[in-house]
Protein backbone atom coordinates (compact mmCIF):
# COMPACT_ATOMS: atom_id res chain seq x y z
CA UNK A 1 0.00 0.00 0.00
CA UNK A 2 2.81 2.25 0.66
CA UNK A 3 4.23 1.74 -2.55
CA UNK A 4 1.00 2.26 -4.66
CA UNK A 5 0.78 5.77 -2.87
CA UNK A 6 4.78 6.63 -3.08
CA UNK A 7 3.95 6.03 -7.11
CA UNK A 8 0.37 8.06 -7.17
CA UNK A 9 2.57 10.71 -5.29
CA UNK A 10 5.86 9.79 -7.44
CA UNK A 11 3.51 10.61 -10.90
CA UNK A 12 1.20 13.59 -9.16
CA UNK A 13 4.49 15.82 -8.46
CA UNK A 14 6.26 14.39 -11.80
CA UNK A 15 3.00 15.57 -13.86
CA UNK A 16 3.25 19.15 -12.09
CA UNK A 17 6.41 19.19 -12.90
CA UNK A 18 5.42 18.57 -16.52
CA UNK A 19 2.86 20.95 -16.54
CA UNK A 20 5.49 23.85 -14.96
CA UNK A 21 8.33 23.26 -17.40
CA UNK A 22 5.35 23.26 -19.91
CA UNK A 23 4.43 26.56 -19.05
CA UNK A 24 8.12 28.09 -18.71
CA UNK A 25 8.82 26.61 -22.13
CA UNK A 26 6.09 28.32 -23.41
CA UNK A 27 6.36 31.86 -21.38
CA UNK A 28 10.03 31.96 -22.75
CA UNK A 29 9.10 31.44 -26.09
CA UNK A 30 6.48 34.31 -25.81
CA UNK A 31 9.82 36.30 -24.32
CA UNK A 32 11.77 35.64 -26.97
CA UNK A 33 8.96 36.74 -29.86
CA UNK A 34 8.70 40.07 -28.22
CA UNK A 35 12.41 40.62 -28.12
CA UNK A 36 12.76 39.60 -31.98
CA UNK A 37 9.83 41.51 -32.42
CA UNK A 38 11.41 44.69 -30.80
CA UNK A 39 14.81 43.97 -32.63
CA UNK A 40 13.18 43.94 -35.69
CA UNK A 41 11.53 47.19 -35.14
CA UNK A 42 14.43 48.84 -33.64
CA UNK A 43 16.37 47.28 -37.32
CA UNK A 44 13.97 49.33 -39.23
CA UNK A 45 14.30 52.39 -37.70
CA UNK A 46 17.97 52.34 -37.82
CA UNK A 47 17.62 51.27 -41.48
CA UNK A 48 14.88 53.43 -42.49
CA UNK A 49 17.40 56.83 -40.65
CA UNK A 50 20.66 55.18 -42.65
CA UNK A 51 19.16 55.91 -45.89
CA UNK A 52 19.52 59.09 -44.99
CA UNK A 53 22.99 59.69 -43.98
CA UNK A 54 24.23 61.42 -47.07
CA UNK A 55 24.17 64.68 -48.92
CA UNK A 56 25.03 64.80 -52.42
CA UNK A 57 27.05 67.99 -53.71
CA UNK A 58 28.10 69.24 -57.10
CA UNK A 59 30.96 71.14 -57.87
CA UNK A 60 34.61 70.83 -56.11
CA UNK A 61 34.16 74.70 -54.05
CA UNK A 62 30.58 72.94 -52.65
CA UNK A 63 31.52 69.42 -51.81
CA UNK A 64 34.89 70.89 -50.15
CA UNK A 65 32.53 72.78 -48.27
CA UNK A 66 30.06 70.03 -47.35
CA UNK A 67 33.57 67.68 -46.75
CA UNK A 68 34.55 69.95 -43.92
CA UNK A 69 31.08 70.33 -42.51
CA UNK A 70 30.90 67.01 -42.56
CA UNK A 71 33.94 66.69 -40.23
CA UNK A 72 32.94 69.39 -37.89
CA UNK A 73 29.61 67.12 -37.51
CA UNK A 74 31.48 63.99 -36.86
CA UNK A 75 33.60 65.86 -34.16
CA UNK A 76 30.13 67.56 -32.95
CA UNK A 77 28.28 63.83 -32.39
CA UNK A 78 30.91 61.31 -32.14
CA UNK A 79 31.91 60.13 -28.70
CA UNK A 80 35.56 59.63 -29.89
CA UNK A 81 37.92 61.76 -31.41
CA UNK A 82 39.07 62.11 -34.92
CA UNK A 83 41.62 59.51 -35.66
CA UNK A 84 42.11 59.96 -39.46
CA UNK A 85 41.15 62.24 -42.09
CA UNK A 86 42.31 63.08 -45.86
CA UNK A 87 40.15 64.61 -48.52
CA UNK A 88 38.04 61.38 -49.22
CA UNK A 89 37.28 59.79 -45.67
CA UNK A 90 37.53 60.78 -42.02
CA UNK A 91 37.19 58.14 -39.32
CA UNK A 92 37.16 58.03 -35.49
CA UNK A 93 38.53 56.09 -33.12
CA UNK A 94 36.37 53.00 -32.01
CA UNK A 95 36.45 50.44 -29.61
CA UNK A 96 37.78 47.09 -30.81
CA UNK A 97 34.89 44.40 -31.00
CA UNK A 98 37.94 42.17 -30.74
CA UNK A 99 39.03 43.20 -27.60
CA UNK A 100 37.02 40.91 -25.27
CA UNK A 101 38.87 43.38 -22.58
CA UNK A 102 37.49 46.65 -23.89
CA UNK A 103 34.69 45.40 -25.86
CA UNK A 104 32.87 43.75 -23.16
CA UNK A 105 32.97 46.70 -20.60
CA UNK A 106 29.56 48.67 -20.39
CA UNK A 107 31.23 51.99 -20.02
CA UNK A 108 32.10 51.34 -23.44
CA UNK A 109 28.71 50.32 -24.59
CA UNK A 110 26.28 53.41 -25.60
CA UNK A 111 29.87 55.54 -26.74
CA UNK A 112 29.48 56.40 -30.56
CA UNK A 113 32.00 56.69 -33.57
CA UNK A 114 31.37 57.49 -37.05
CA UNK A 115 33.12 57.33 -40.28
CA UNK A 116 32.68 59.30 -43.32
CA UNK A 117 33.19 58.69 -47.14
CA UNK A 118 32.89 60.56 -50.14
CA UNK A 119 32.27 59.10 -53.16
CA UNK A 120 32.31 60.33 -56.94
CA UNK A 121 28.72 60.10 -58.55
CA UNK A 122 28.73 58.16 -61.43
CA UNK A 123 27.91 59.99 -64.69
CA UNK A 124 27.33 63.53 -62.33
CA UNK A 125 30.68 65.33 -63.36
CA UNK A 126 31.89 66.74 -60.59
CA UNK A 127 28.81 65.81 -58.61
CA UNK A 128 30.12 63.60 -55.47
CA UNK A 129 27.64 61.53 -52.37
CA UNK A 130 29.55 62.25 -49.07
CA UNK A 131 28.28 59.01 -46.57
CA UNK A 132 28.17 58.37 -42.87
CA UNK A 133 28.61 55.53 -41.12
CA UNK A 134 27.59 55.66 -37.75
CA UNK A 135 27.70 53.20 -34.74
CA UNK A 136 28.76 51.80 -31.49
CA UNK A 137 28.59 49.31 -28.99
CA UNK A 138 25.25 48.62 -27.74
CA UNK A 139 23.95 49.11 -31.17
CA UNK A 140 23.70 45.39 -32.02
CA UNK A 141 23.11 43.90 -28.44
CA UNK A 142 19.87 44.12 -26.86
CA UNK A 143 20.78 43.27 -23.37
CA UNK A 144 23.06 45.63 -22.94
CA UNK A 145 22.55 48.53 -20.29
CA UNK A 146 23.16 51.11 -22.89
CA UNK A 147 21.32 49.65 -25.91
CA UNK A 148 18.33 51.93 -25.91
CA UNK A 149 20.75 55.34 -25.69
CA UNK A 150 22.65 54.11 -28.63
CA UNK A 151 19.98 53.10 -30.93
CA UNK A 152 18.30 56.58 -30.59
CA UNK A 153 22.06 58.48 -30.67
CA UNK A 154 22.64 56.64 -33.57
CA UNK A 155 19.34 57.18 -35.26
CA UNK A 156 18.96 60.80 -33.97
CA UNK A 157 22.80 61.57 -36.04
CA UNK A 158 21.38 59.65 -39.02
CA UNK A 159 18.72 61.93 -39.22
CA UNK A 160 20.24 65.20 -38.07
CA UNK A 161 23.01 64.91 -41.16
CA UNK A 162 21.48 66.26 -44.30
CA UNK A 163 19.71 69.14 -42.70
CA UNK A 164 22.96 69.82 -41.14
CA UNK A 165 25.01 70.55 -43.82
CA UNK A 166 22.11 71.42 -46.62
CA UNK A 167 21.37 74.36 -44.02
CA UNK A 168 25.40 75.32 -44.44
CA UNK A 169 25.83 75.13 -48.20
Amino acid sequence: MKTMIMIAASIFFLSGCAETFKRLEQEEAQRNAVEAAVQTETISRVVDAQVKGFVVCSGKDQCEKAFKLTKLYIMQNADYKVARSDDMSISTHAYNVYNRDIAYQERFRDLTYMSALKIPVKGGGAAEKIVINVDCGGYRDPYTKGYPKCVDNVIKIYNEFAPFIESQL
